[in-house]
Formats: structure tokens, C-alpha cells, sequence
């Protein structure tokens, strides 16, 4: 009850009507910036991540990936849209350069750019797809919607811990935990 959770702007539509929860931004947003601090916390590493989405109000993140089921109009494939948007506002825009390969498209493998590699957007997908057999005769954690075996097999998360994952693997949520000094003030205050 009363959860907030932050998703890329064209799922908020669904969450706020099938989950009746309350989403950082959604398809009616007019308030580009709003949806460029969205793009660019998906973007950052993990501990900056956990900040910017806890300064946005957010409770939980949530991903679509398209690994298991092939289905390629994820999460990952939207980072170059992602990249735009922030650079559209301006401020704090991560570049394309450490995101996408040289032609300009997503990698997961082992030619995945570093930045790519250590960005939210990706930790929360590939966390546990590295132990995920999707085709026979394929090696685990191969990526069916990128046609690519997972470079990072072992995604560990140190500030998100798992709190749904879809059977198909593409619905994936993700709570943010607290910081330390929130796990204090709880602990001083009981």
C-alpha cells in the first residue's frame, strides 16, 4: 500500500491500473526533466542509482526484460532512448559513449560496454539470468532477444534487493533498501 515505484514512462499506465500503485512517471508526463531524472538513475551505477530514486520518492524500480522470452522491446533495448531523453534535459546527461557498441547497438555479451555493464538498467536485468538455461544447446544466461551469451553471470546487487520476478522473466521489481543511517534511526527509535 501506498508503494511508489519507478519504471520507464511508457509502463506507468499499467502500473498505476493493474497494480493501482502510484509510479514516478507515466505515458501523460509533460514534465520531460522528470522523465530524464528517471532515464538517467536506470543509467547510473548502482549506489548513484539508489540515491537519485530515493531523492525521486520511488520505493521500488521496475525492468522488463526480454531475455527469456525473446521479446526485444525491453528495458535494454530502450537505453539509447534513454540517453536522449536525459541529454534532451540537459543536466547530468550521460553520453552514448560506454553504453552502446561502435554501431551504435546493445551487447550483453562480452563486448558489452563498461558503463552499460554497470548501470542499473542492466544489473536489474541480468541479476540471476547468468544461472537461466533459455534453448537448448545454448550456454546459461544466453540472451534470446540479443542473440548473445551474458558476459556478467554473476550480477550481484548490494542497495535492490528482488522482490518479484514474472514467470517469462519480463516483469522484474526490484525494492530499494534503506541506507544505513535509515537502518539506525530504526533501530534508535525501537
Amino acid at each position: 500500500e501506498g508503494a511508489r515505484i519507478a519504471a520507464w514512462w511508457d509502463y506507468g499506465f499499467h502500473i498505476n491500473a493493474l497494480a493501482n500503485r502510484t509510479t514516478l512517471i507515466d505515458n501523460d508526463v509533460t514534465n520531460v526533466e522528470r522523465v530524464a531524472a528517471v532515464g538517467a538513475a536506470l543509467l547510473a551505477d548502482e549506489w548513484e542509482a539508489h540515491d537519485r530514486f530515493r531523492a525521486l520518492g520511488a520505493d521500488y524500480v521496475m525492468v522488463t526484460f526480454g531475455g527469456l522470452l525473446a521479446h526485444t522491446s525491453d528495458d535494454l533495448n530502450k537505453v539509447p532512448w534513454m540517453l536522449r531523453v536525459a541529454a534532451s534535459a540537459g543536466k547530468d546527461a550521460p553520453r552514448e559513449f560506454g553504453f552502446l557498441d561502435f554501431e551504435g547497438r546493445i551487447r550483453v555479451d562480452a563486448l558489452a560496454p563498461p558503463r552499460l555493464r554497470l548501470s542499473l538498467v542492466y544489473r536489474l536485468c541480468m541479476h540471476r539470468f547468468g544461472e537461466k538455461l533459455t534453448e537448448r544447446d545454448k550456454p546459461l544466461g544466453f540472451d534470446r532477444a540479443r542473440r548473445q551469451e551474458v558476459a556478467d553471470k554473476e550480477v550481484e546487487l548490494h542497495r535492490f534487493e528482488e522482490s518479484f520476478t514474472s514467470k517469462n522473466w519480463l516483469v522484474r521489481i526490484y525494492k530499494l533498501l534503506p541506507d544505513a543511517e535509515d537502518e539506525e534511526d530504526a533501530t534508535l527509535g525501537s
